[in-house]
C-alpha cells in the first residue's frame, strides 16, 4: 500500500538551495553507512512495533490490526525518507500536493478494507474500534518520531540541514577533475 506514495516522492520540488550545494563526489556511495543505518533502525522499528501489536492483540484483532500498524508505520516513514537531515515538519512538508493525495488515499483505502463488511471475508479482516484504530495509528508514528530524533542528532541538536548554508556561507565548487 505504499507504492503509490512511494511513487509521489519524485514530484517533490527541489530544495531552494540545491543549486548551491556542491555535487556529490562521484565516489561517495547512494547507499552509505548513514542511510543503511536508518534503514536497518526504522526496519527494527516496525518489525517490532508489529509484532507487539499482534502479540498483545486478542486473537480476533490481532491480524487486522498487524496489519493497519505496518501500514500506518509506512505512511509515517514517507515523511522521514522526503529528506536525510531536514525535518519533516518543514515549511516545505505541503508542498507536494501529490504525496498528501496519494497518503490520504492509502489511509482512506486502508478504512475501508478493514471497515466495509464486504471485504472481511476476503482479506480476513474484522472491524477495528476507534481505541484499536488510536493504538495502530500511534505505534506507527513511533517511527517518524525516531526519525526525527535521528535527524535531529545528526544536525547537532539546533544545527542546520545540510540543504542550508549558514548565514553569509558560500560552499566551495569542488574541483571535479581532481576527483576523477
Amino acid at each position: 500500500m505504499d507504492g503509490p506514495p512511494t511513487m509521489s516522492l519524485g514530484l517533490d520540488p527541489v530544495g531552494e538551495y540545491a543549486m548551491q550545494r556542491p555535487p556529490r563526489s562521484p565516489r561517495e556511495r547512494i547507499m552509505n553507512g548513514s542511510r543503511l543505518a536508518r534503514i536497518l533502525l526504522s526496519s527494527a522499528v516496525m518489525a517490532a512495533g508489529t509484532l507487539a501489536v499482534l502479540t498483545w492483540t486478542p486473537a480476533p484483532a490481532a491480524a487486522t490490526m498487524g496489519f493497519v500498524t505496518f501500514v500506518f508505520f509506512q505512511t509515517f516513514n514517507l515523511f522521514n525518507v522526503r529528506h536525510d537531515t531536514r525535518g519533516a515538519f518543514h515549511r516545505e512538508m505541503f508542498a507536494n500536493r501529490w504525496v498528501l493525495i496519494a497518503t490520504t488515499a492509502v489511509v482512506l483505502l486502508l478504512v475501508v478494507l478493514v471497515q466495509w463488511n464486504p471485504v472481511h471475508g476476503l482479506l480476513a479482516t474484522t472491524d477495528l474500534t476507534a481505541m484499536q484504530w488510536a493504538v495502530c495509528a500511534l505505534t506507527g508514528s513511533v517511527v517518524l518520531a525516531l526519525g526525527e530524533l535521528v535527524k535531529l542528532v545528526s544536525r547537532g541538536v539546533g544545527g542546520r540541514s545540510q540543504d542550508v548554508p549558514a548565514p553569509g556561507d558560500r560552499w566551495p565548487v569542488p574541483n571535479v577533475e581532481a576527483v576523477r
